[in-house]
Formats: C-alpha cells, sequence, structure tokens
C-alpha cells in the first residue's frame, strides 16, 4: 500500500520582483505514515517534484511547512518568505 504521499498544484500567479513567471508551483499534503518516517521518502517525493517543476519550467515553488516537515524544508533550502500572506476564514 501507499506509505508516502505528496501533491502539487500549479497555480496562475501574478508576476513580480520575485519572478515573472506568471505560475506557482504549491505543494501540499506531504504524509508520511509514523512506521516509514525517517528513511527519506518525504524527501524523494519533494525532489520528485522539483524535477517535474524544473521540466515544466517553473521559477518557484511554494508549501507551508508543518512543526514535523520544516526540518526537512530547512535543509533542502527552503526559506520562509517575505511575502506576507494573511488569511480569513469566510
Amino acid at each position: 500500500g501507499v506509505v508516502a504521499s505528496a501533491a502539487l498544484i500549479v497555480m496562475p500567479w501574478p508576476p513580480g520582483p520575485i519572478s515573472m513567471d506568471p505560475r506557482c508551483g504549491m505543494i501540499f499534503n506531504v504524509y508520511t505514515l509514523p512506521t516509514h518516517r525517517q528513511r527519506g521518502l518525504a524527501r524523494r517525493l519533494i525532489e520528485t517534484l522539483h524535477e517535474w517543476c524544473r521540466a515544466e519550467g517553473l521559477e518557484r515553488v511554494v508549501l507551508n511547512a508543518s512543526v514535523f516537515g520544516k526540518p526537512l524544508y530547512d535543509s533542502m533550502g527552503y526559506v520562509v518568505s517575505d511575502e506576507p500572506m494573511m488569511r480569513f476564514k469566510l
């Protein structure tokens, strides 16, 4: 069965000072079953998504890191963005 997963959507995104690419990849729902953690599965999934994005010509990928995932993303070169995003629940 499936022991790890990750998803990606490509969203339209207005060009701006960070990138003129009108698209942005967003990674979400990265999860590994507890019994299969610390084996590099999430890293391999993220690297595969990065490869796909590069092949598609995407210039940026974003994600929201949980406290559990942040060490992995830090080690892969992700940084906290200077773009403040606020949320409003309707």
